[in-house]
């Protein structure tokens, strides 16, 4: 079970890279940085794993077979702890500059094991957006 929740947790690293690409994830440009975070995991929890990762600056340039993929292992790993349940803000911290935050999260998965991850976003033209 660690090995698996260490894999969501690497896994959760690269969704977390994100950055607005338009279509369903959108993030509104008045968004907060918690409310960044929990619409790119809620893509996650609904099972819109491609939406998620289309969201992510890392994978911009990403073709569609690349993200497909991605996507398909991603769900694979989700299936095995139940899906992502909820998510949960814990805590908020923007930086000095207010040009970069950290948003820290409970994930609660369907098997009711809980995980808390770090999402690092930064203050793009079109809002908060999820970063590398």
């Amino acid at each position: 079970m660690k090995k698996i929740l260490y894999t969501l947790s690497i896994l959760a690293i690269a969704l977390g890279m994100v950055s607005c690409s338009g279509g369903s994830g959108d993030i509104s440009k008045n968004a907060t940085p918690s409310e960044a975070a929990i619409s790119m995991w809620k893509l996650v929890q609904n099972g819109d794993y491609a939406a998620a990762i289309r969201l992510s600056e890392e994978y911009q340039n990403a073709t569609d077979d690349d993200i497909e993929q991605m996507a398909s292992i991603i769900e694979a790993l989700y299936s095995k702890v139940g899906g992502l349940k909820d998510v949960e803000v814990l805590e908020e911290t923007v930086s000095e500059d207010g040009q970069s935050a950290v948003v820290k999260l409970k994930l609660t998965y369907g098997n009711g094991k809980t995980d808390t991850q770090k999402e690092k976003l930064v203050m793009t033209e079109n809002g908060w957006r999820p970063a590398k």
